[in-house]
């Protein structure tokens, strides 16, 4: 593919042409204490917005939990124990641990020769000083680069293949207490002291009784939960509802009242199942009158009724009161910034002004002046991008937009402050050229899509 000189120079001013504003920003929280409310006008506001104030779906369930064994946990033989231990013998392997400081020059790809040389020229002066006995934690305060050198270059603990190769074969081919020579790797010149050394070692199985026993304590405490609910769930189907299982069995299944999936706790519910999102989920997806399958939760099984539902409809006014009125503040303070921001838009394009700070001190508004940017820099800016973008399109004869602009929750009136071209020096040229490959590969790839 085959860009002419021209093209690629249209592109790169277009990418990298600046831009500096003027601008002048409406909030509608700036207009929250103008706005007067009535009742006549809230009450009007929520017959307009009935849709916004909708109740949320609510349920009243019955259900029966089977927990996980929390009261009474299993107990464990010990040949069980022992044969667990056997069969995972790896799991409790703990390998080889080093603990040790570093002193970090940093380089980057960008260094020449001449400063790579003069960094490790460094790293040598200061790898004398740790060698002749000069305390190496203050060394590392005092001269490493790295995020670890105000703690006294301090790695904790590690083990085989954490750190990046050059630099973990340098760490564990120490002595402890030994210092390394300088060891290079992308992110500079590192001098190393390893500082401890915790062999490898495994486990015993006392060591590791409590673990293996809780384990397994856990797995049969579930297997369990999910056998009664089994049980349980079967019996229901053979007696023909909850109830009649309830009376059948003596088991005593649980009740809520009414609530909304925002608020479990609502529900009355003395079993903590009832908060879980999996439950929840179960739950809010019966009809009236339908039973579950067995739910799995975090805390164990359940089995869930829907004895009753209520639809969504229109809260009543009074009780969502409150919330219209600051619904309406809100809509009516941004309808007010717009407004004004309109305003002195129609007077600045309709007088021509050119006194932009003028005009905005008219609205008790101080202009504010954006540093130079461009369209691909923007987003990091303090203006939205899409105001950067308008911007260019501004002229001396067109200085303002046709329209306030909203983004980021205000209304902006601006200007075009001043524009210049991308920079013509050789450094630019670089990029230019840069912009040409990469223009070349993007359409390459295109073509071949």
């Amino acid at each position: 593919a085959k860009l002419t000189p021209l093209e690629v120079r249209d592109q790169f001013d277009f990418d990298n042409a600046e831009i500096k504003i003027e601008y002048v920003s409406f909030s509608g929280t700036d207009f929250k204490d103008k706005v007067e409310t009535d009742e006549e006008q809230l009450k009007s506001y929520y017959e307009e917005n009935r849709e916004n104030y909708m109740t949320e779906p609510q349920v009243k369930l019955h259900f029966l939990a089977f927990p996980y064994g929390v009261e009474n946990k299993p107990v464990i033989p010990d040949e069980e124990l022992e044969s667990f231990y056997r069969e995972n013998f790896s799991r409790f392997s703990i390998p080889e641990q080093r603990s040790a400081r570093h002193i970090l020059i940093k380089t980057s790809e960008a260094d020449t020769e001449d400063i790579l040389a003069e960094k490790r020229n460094k790293a040598e002066q200061v790898l004398e000083l740790a060698k002749s006995g000069e305390d190496f934690t203050e060394l590392a305060k005092q001269y490493s680069e790295g995020p670890t050198g105000p703690r006294g270059g301090d790695l904790g603990t590690f083990t085989r293949g954490r750190m990046v190769k050059p630099f973990d074969d340098a760490a564990f081919s120490l002595k402890e207490g030994e210092i390394s020579d300088i060891v290079e790797t992308q992110f500079g010149f590192h001098i190393i002291k390893l500082e401890k050394i915790e062999p490898a070692y495994t486990r015993t199985l006392e060591e590791a009784r409590g673990e293996i026993e809780a384990q397994l304590q856990a797995q049969k405490s579930g297997e369990l939960a999910f056998t009664q609910a089994t049980e349980a769930y079967e019996n229901i189907i053979l007696a023909g509802s909850l109830d009649k299982f309830s009376q059948n069995s003596g088991i005593l299944f649980e009740q809520t009242d009414f609530f909304p999936r925002k608020s479990p706790e609502k529900s009355g519910s003395r079993s903590g199942m009832a908060t879980e999102p999996s439950f929840l989920d179960a739950a809010f997806s019966l009809n009236k009158g339908e039973l579950s399958s067995i739910v799995e939760t975090p805390q164990g099984y359940a089995i869930i009724f829907a004895a009753d539902k209520k639809e969504p409809e229109t809260a009543l006014y009074q009780d969502v009161r409150e919330q219209v009125r600051e619904d309406y503040i809100s809509a009516r303070s941004e309808a007010m910034a717009k407004e004004t921001a309109e305003t002195m838009l129609s007077e600045l394009n309709a007088e021509g002004m050119e006194n932009f700070a003028a005009e905005a001190a008219k609205f008790n508004m101080t202009v504010k002046t954006s540093d130079y940017v461009t369209r691909s820099a923007a987003a990091g800016s303090s203006l939205p991008s899409q105001i950067v973008s308008m911007g260019f399109e501004l002229s001396e004869e067109k200085p303002y937009p046709e329209e306030a602009v909203f983004a980021n929750g205000m209304f902006y009136v601006f200007k075009a402050m001043e524009k210049r071209s991308p920079s013509t020096d050789p450094v630019s040229y670089t990029h230019l050229r840069a912009h040409e490959t990469l223009r070349s590969i993007s359409y390459a790839v295109f073509c071949l899509k």
